[in-house]
């Protein structure tokens, strides 16, 4: 019966490998790449443009110029200057199109820690997904920390489709999966097509928490059209259906999270019931009083108060203690 959909998914997974992703690089962009260093980014090996390759009579023990893309296009990297960097043909032959967390190519830990820095700064202007989670991604630095954890997994890409009767994740031959992606795909209950290898079917009900549990390993999930006769039946207002889009910022990324009612804070869960300054807590009360046009509630105060006068005095204590150590 899921047959016609699996090979409308094949199909479509075929046409979206054969995508290329974005135009040729601009020859105006080599400069700053060539003005940084004569080096490869990755062995330090030197190496040199073919134009001065030919142009040089003597043996040159220096490979050919290769520029490329650090966070790669089909990953979702950026078409930035940031993300252009300079390598040798091993090297790039190599790498191809993995990330680079995948490959490790550097000499030393010292490169390692550089081209890990870098790589976390072109993530940050590349193709990302949004936060699973509503009730901690309150502010931009906060969902950068939370972005920063999910790519300290290398990036793969993977497609995927959902209709009434089937959901679809597939990959192509080519493409690069780590291991323990496959092993989490079975464990979260998706079973192989053996005649096409790389396309797992599971059921609607699990499709969500597979793709979700896929972004939050720093896959660049890629949604497939199949056609109209086999609609996404995910209601649009559910926050589940958000999975395939992405944004090349953070700060898009903090917008665009689905945001949570606001909630009185004595009708908040116990865990989230914090001591605080007795001035502070006075001053959220005052807030709450203004927000909903109710008078100062001196019980909610009142619950509080003897909490909040230990924390007050345990952070003098803590201050007058720093203060002696110093002094």
């Amino acid at each position: 019966m899921t047959e016609p959909i699996i090979d409308a998914f094949v199909a479509a997974l075929a046409a979206d490998r054969k995508i290329f992703f974005g135009k040729a690089t601009e020859a105006w962009r080599y400069k700053p790449v060539l003005a940084q260093s004569r080096l490869c980014v990755y062995c330090n090996r030197p190496v040199e443009h073919r134009k001065a390759m030919k142009a040089n009579k003597q043996p040159s023990n220096a490979s050919m110029l290769h520029i490329e893309h650090f966070i790669p296009r089909k990953l979702g990297g950026p078409h930035d200057e940031l993300n252009l960097v300079a390598s040798c043909a091993k090297c790039n032959l190599k790498k191809g199109n993995k990330d680079w967390l995948a490959c490790q190519l550097a000499p030393s830990k010292s490169d390692r820690d550089a081209l890990t820095i870098r790589r976390m700064e072109v993530m940050e202007i590349s193709q990302n997904h949004l936060l699973r989670s509503r009730e901690t991604a309150k502010t931009k630095p906060y969902v950068l920390t939370l972005l920063r954890q999910r790519w300290a997994h290398p990036r793969f890409v993977i497609r995927a489709a959902l209709t009434e009767k089937v959901g679809l994740i597939g990959f192509g031959d080519a493409d690069f999966i780590p291991e323990e992606i496959v092993v989490q795909l079975r464990l979260l209950g998706a079973t192989s097509v053996e005649r096409t290898g790389g396309v797992f079917t599971l059921s609607p009900i699990n499709f969500h928490t597979a793709v979700w549990h896929l972004i939050d390993q720093n896959g660049w999930v890629r949604r497939l059209d199949l056609g109209a006769g086999l609609p996404d039946p995910t209601p649009p207002d559910d926050t589940s259906s958000r999975w395939h889009e992405t944004f090349s910022s953070v700060g898009d990324i903090h917008r665009r999270r689905e945001k949570m009612p606001w909630v009185h804070p004595k009708d908040r869960p116990p865990w989230h019931e914090k001591p605080m300054d007795p001035l502070t807590r006075r001053h959220l009360a005052a807030l709450v009083a203004f927000k909903t046009n109710q008078p100062l509630d001196e019980e909610w105060l009142a619950r509080h108060r003897a909490t909040d006068d230990e924390f007050l005095i345990d952070r003098r204590k803590r201050a007058d203690k720093a203060w002696r150590l110093f002094r």
